[in-house]
């Protein structure tokens, strides 16, 4: 796979002035095994995607690649000892022991292996998404076509879990999304989401024989309260949700922890808000949660008629069933496929920024290493005891540039940082856009640094002396080598028409640092 990969991009030996059947030597020996998952085969794209034994047909909307498609069902939060394990275990064992019913049973059920491929209607229409919201771009999902789609967020399974009588659950899974490229972003992450219904007794008690209180009224949406509820029942689930989320913190990081509420913005939730929690000085935002807006709900929960889907639980016929000339009676009972009369909260928080804040886990990316020297760090007697991560290199990254030109219109940042993701792989650490400009014929231009090479590579045993060493490449040659191929591929994707590269690299400090100015032409 590497060799054939380096037979294509063979002009960047010419950049480097070695030869190809050294680039590939130097490939094979140090690529073979450090990223070989980053720089997939150049397949011949297929009518289809396959996909956990299942064909997608493509059509315009698909934008998966195969960098991605590797990750799943890889389910690092099932992985025994993974730090993501850990955190869904210290969930779960809270939630078991502290909310239970009366047969001593627990309150909550957990789903932690539910397919990661859903239906836009999943995902968005039985949210309550509203069809031009930004969230649906395709800039920012990862869609099988136009119809199926890796989750976006766990929350895509919250209709059918109380369509199918639950009214207490956590979901676990990963889930995708295009972003950034730095230490604390990445294209697929892991989410928990939590749900909780009431009927009027659960929520009042005894209180609400004795003075009447109801969860429902017809009235007018206010910043507090959605327009069916009343005020008296949004304020007891209100105080519930965030007595239960508050609970789960101090759990985690211990009863010091400091927490403060924000309101905020959700489509299937009125009102909403975000936990922040005070670390290392300042405040950061670890959840977001609210009172469940009630259309879902009530959507979740109808009776669908027999032949659609319907919750019967009993059909008999009463009569003659001969030729007496009577025709039989049909009986039928249904069940609630949900609960239109209760009211609920919902809560969704991300399994790696828990993990990277417990742990002291610098880098998202880290969490997708399979080098023993970080994964025994967590190998532990019981999940609540304390770990903190230990660094494993010492070497800092090196800096490099890259300027192209672009349309004024068709572009989307995402569609640039997965061309990096599906070339560099984790090797490239960081993408940040710092310059914009404009041509005088109107194309836009645009300037991205790049963060390369650092700890990730050196989390697969492999230190920068052994890449040098391997293929007896400078170090300015290594990073020259790693952008030329990008740049190659773009001018071989057909976005491309010219690409000039100059090599600026100096020896100050004792380090090479390295520019590299790619001057690219977008074909108009």
């Amino acid at each position: 796979m590497i060799a054939q990969r380096i037979g294509r991009y063979s002009k960047a030996s010419e950049l480097l002035g070695v030869h190809s059947g050294s680039l590939a030597n130097y490939f094979g020996h140090v690529f073979s095994r450090a990223v070989e998952s980053g720089f997939p085969a150049n397949t011949t794209a297929s009518n289809s995607v396959q996909l956990l034994g299942r064909h997608y047909p493509r059509d315009d909307y698909t934008n998966v690649k195969d960098t991605i498609l590797s990750k799943v069902e890889k389910n690092l939060h099932n992985q025994k000892y993974h730090p993501l394990w850990l955190i869904k275990e210290r969930i779960k064992d809270h939630f078991y022991k502290q909310y239970v019913r009366c047969s001593r049973t627990p309150l909550f059920s957990v789903y932690d292996n539910l397919c990661p491929v859903v239906t836009t209607q999943q995902n968005f229409d039985r949210l309550l998404i509203p069809v031009d919201h930004p969230s649906r771009k395709k800039g920012d999902n990862y869609y099988l076509n136009q119809t199926h789609m890796l989750r976006a967020h766990t929350s895509a399974h919250q209709w059918d879990l109380i369509h199918s009588g639950l009214d207490a659950f956590l979901a676990v899974g990963d889930v995708y999304r295009r972003d950034n490229i730095d230490s604390s972003h990445y294209f697929v992450f892991h989410q928990m989401e939590g749900v909780r219904l009431f009927s009027v007794h659960e929520l009042f008690g005894d209180a609400q024989i004795e003075e009447n209180y109801q969860l429902f009224e017809q009235s007018h949406r206010t910043a507090h309260k959605q327009e069916s509820h009343t005020m008296e029942a949004v304020k007891l689930v209100e105080f519930n949700l965030k007595q239960t989320l508050t609970k789960l913190i101090s759990h985690l990081f211990g009863e010091r922890v400091k927490i403060r509420w924000v309101d905020c913005y959700f489509p299937f939730t009125h009102p909403s808000f975000e936990m922040e929690i005070k670390f290392q000085e300042e405040w950061m935002e670890v959840l977001g949660c609210g009172v469940m807006e009630q259309q879902l709900v009530n959507s979740a929960s109808q009776n669908v008629c027999i032949g659609s889907g319907s919750s019967t639980i009993a059909r008999f016929t009463a009569g003659p069933t001969n030729g007496s000339g009577t025709s039989p009676r049909t009986l039928q009972i249904t069940l609630p496929a949900g609960a239109h009369d209760k009211i609920g909260w919902a809560f969704g928080l991300g399994l790696e920024r828990l993990a990277m804040i417990l742990y002291e886990i610098p880098d998202i990316r880290l969490f997708w290493s399979e080098d023993e020297r970080f994964l025994k760090q967590f190998y532990v007697t019981h999940i609540d005891q304390p770990v903190k991560f230990q660094p494993l290199s010492k070497y800092p990254p090196v800096i490099n540039d890259i300027s192209f030109w672009l349309p004024l219109e068709g572009y989307s940042e995402n569609d640039f940082y997965d061309l990096v993701r599906n070339i560099g792989g984790d090797l490239v650490e960081k993408v940040a856009l710092f310059d914009e400009f404009i041509h005088p014929k109107l194309l836009q231009g645009i300037n991205f640094q790049y963060s390369v090479i650092s700890t990730l590579l050196c989390n697969k045993k492999v230190e920068l002396n052994s890449l040098k060493m391997a293929a007896g490449l400078t170090y300015c040659q290594t990073y020259l080598l790693i952008m030329g191929l990008l740049l190659i591929n773009l001018k071989e994707s057909g976005n491309l028409k010219k690409i000039k590269i100059d090599q600026l690299w100096k020896p100050e400090h004792g380090l090479f640092c390295i520019h590299q100015y790619g001057s690219c032409l977008l074909k108009s």
